[in-house]
């Protein structure tokens, strides 16, 4: 298949250096959204008018929070979303174009980011709606019922998401080629894991990236290549992928993620209400059931799982050499790995070695460098062992 162009490393830290500081930015412009609606006090008429009906009762009916929070929620969504606009479009528009990260159209990206905005604010919505219920039944022990369930709707969306979501979003099929198809379902039978589906995945967000993931649950569980992955790549590095993400199958490592969210969203939520506890005279609240004091909840929340984004990482890091290490003991073949980690590099500007800060707030991956020369070091021990 010819020579893998090496990583420049120059343009490639230059790339994720504008992008880290736009996404700050950008996290800094939501926050601001925030701030600015807590201080304007923005959503206390919208709550008044919902809870009209019901002024001056300590205990509103249920029906008419479920309102506020869900229009607090939409009015939230949408003033986050206008604020980090600029800087969002410059990291995700720009900046791909500029480094041929990205071919979309300035309308494609437009209609994109408006259907973005859309998901934005139904889960806002749902998630403000959902949360301010629970604090209005829950107004104690409201956090550690928000994570139950949080963890449950992670789990069902998890294992339905291929059955039901992905199939209308992608045009998922087969793969085509009989040969390679016939290549890796001797890889799933060899490894013990013959009820994973392998789709062939229609990549639609105008780049030449390749990608793969596993998705699902149990027996919903499927692997999926990017169409992009298999026109470009060679059937020995489809198949060292492809064992890469049986590993994420193997040592369950969905389940070890999905825990770890729960855990931290539970955390972030109780930090939330011992800071609403603390501060809702100040903010001019009635109380933790207040859905004026959203924006609150939202920083607080976001600000510890922004802390918590360290541990997140490690976990990932961790799966993701794991899941290395299998690929070259099922397939044996370390060249394969290293070849597809180098082109994979070059065609995502992956940064060779980024500074330990930023891989441990930014990084759910090993660097380039490190799985390189970690597929490079088993192809020298193969080599003496023969």
């Amino acid at each position: 298949m010819g020579s893998v162009p090496p990583v420049n490393e120059s343009k490639s830290s230059r790339y994720h250096r504008y992008r880290r500081w736009a996404e700050g930015l950008a996290v800094a412009a939501q926050a601001s959204a925030l701030a600015v609606s807590l201080a304007a006090d923005v959503l206390s008429p919208l709550r008044e008018t919902v809870l009209g009906i019901s002024s001056g009762s300590v205990d509103p009916p249920l029906l008419n929070v479920m309102a506020a929070s869900a229009i607090a929620g939409l009015a939230l969504s949408v003033l986050i979303d206008l604020f980090a606009l600029p800087f969002v479009f410059y990291s995700r528009y720009v900046l791909e174009r500029r480094y041929h990260v990205s071919r979309l159209a300035f309308g494609v990206w437009s209609r994109t980011y408006a259907q973005a905005m859309g998901v934005h604010a139904i889960v806002w919505m749902s998630s403000a709606m959902t949360l301010y219920t629970i604090v209005h039944l829950w107004p104690v022990e409201w956090w550690i019922v928000a994570g139950a369930i949080f963890l449950l709707i992670t789990v069902a969306t998890t294992y339905l998401g291929p059955r039901i979501v992905l199939p209308r979003l992608y045009n998922l099929r087969p793969i085509a080629r009989p040969e390679l198809r016939a290549r890796l379902d001797t890889l799933t039978r060899r490894v013990g894991t013959p009820v994973v589906e392998i789709q062939e995945w229609p990549v639609k967000d105008g780049t030449s990236r390749p990608a793969a993931a596993l998705v699902g649950l149990g027996s919903t569980r499927q692997i999926l290549l990017a169409d992009t992955l298999l026109a470009d790549y060679s059937d020995d590095e489809i198949e060292v992928v492809t064992a890469h993400e049986l590993a994420h199958y193997v040592h369950h490592d969905g389940w070890q993620t999905i825990a770890c969210e729960g855990a931290v969203f539970t955390l972030a939520c109780g930090t939330a209400h011992l800071v609403l506890d603390w501060t809702a005279p100040a903010f001019g609240l009635s109380g933790i059931r207040d859905v004026a004091g959203l924006p609150v909840l939202a920083m607080v929340a976001g600000g510890v799982e922004m802390a918590l984004a360290p541990v997140r990482n490690f976990l990932s890091r961790r799966q993701e050499r794991r899941a290395d290490r299998y690929a070259l003991e099922v397939t044996n073949n370390p060249e394969a790995l290293a070849s597809t980690l180098r082109r994979w590099g070059s065609q995502t500007l992956a940064e060779e070695r980024p500074s330990r800060l930023v891989e441990w707030f930014f990084c759910s991956h090993p660097s380039l460098g490190d799985r390189t020369a970690a597929a490079q070091s088993s192809s020298t021990m193969s080599v003496s062992g023969g």
